[in-house]
């Protein structure tokens, strides 16, 4: 999908990402966080979709996951979905205007240098 110019993204956990990352570095990794602990709580009982204990569970493995943070490239608040999607989009058209990904072939193409 790389290769035909889509962007891939991937929703997964911590552990996930840093196995991906230690055998493809040239990716974007976005962290996800919620606005606080408490908010995170209040998400997951307001989802209805969990039982009290998975919801418990979920929590804890959440105070384990969130130090992770400092290993991604980015970090975004999701306080709101549409700030939050906003950083997203900016992020991933930012990282498509970094010069290492820019087509030296284009610039020959159009520049003649």
């Amino acid at each position: 999908m790389l290769n035909n110019g889509i962007d891939v993204i991937l929703d997964i956990d911590s552990q996930g990402a840093m196995q991906i990352k230690k055998n493809w570095k040239a990716g974007v990794y976005i962290y996800i966080l919620p606005p606080s602990f408490d908010d995170l709580k209040t998400r997951l009982m307001e989802r209805n979709a969990d039982a009290k204990d998975e919801i418990k569970k979920r929590l804890k493995n959440a105070r384990k996951e969130i130090p992770y943070y400092k290993r991604y490239n980015y970090v975004i608040i999701n306080d709101r979905f549409d700030k939050a999607l906003e950083k997203l989009k900016s992020i991933i058209i930012a990282e498509k205007l970094r010069i290492e990904r820019f087509s030296k072939n284009l610039i020959k193409e159009k520049f003649g240098s």
